[in-house]
């Protein structure tokens, strides 16, 4: 293998996205709508049956259950055995 495309090669591996990425579109400003006053942090309501949060408490969960939502969908990654559950 040649040096000058090895030195290609390893050059695009090790900053894979950094080449060929764009930058983050901008958020619409009426993407969602924040709930004040709740016991989830970074609580938003996406839409009508669409919320997003940080990882709920206990409490937070019993209030995701007050406001209707049935399932939570966790994409916090690494070990299950870390997430905190209701």
């Amino acid at each position: 293998m040649a040096p000058a495309f090895l030195a290609v090669v390893l050059a695009l591996s090790a900053a894979p996205g950094t080449v060929l990425a764009s930058p983050p579109l901008p958020r619409p400003s009426g993407w969602a709508t924040a709930v004040v006053g709740s016991a989830v942090q970074n609580l938003y309501r996406v839409e009508s049956d669409l919320w997003r949060s940080a990882q709920p408490s206990s409490a937070g969960f019993q209030e995701l259950a007050a406001l209707g939502v049935k399932t939570v969908l966790s994409v916090a990654g690494g070990r299950s055995s870390n997430l905190k559950y209701g």
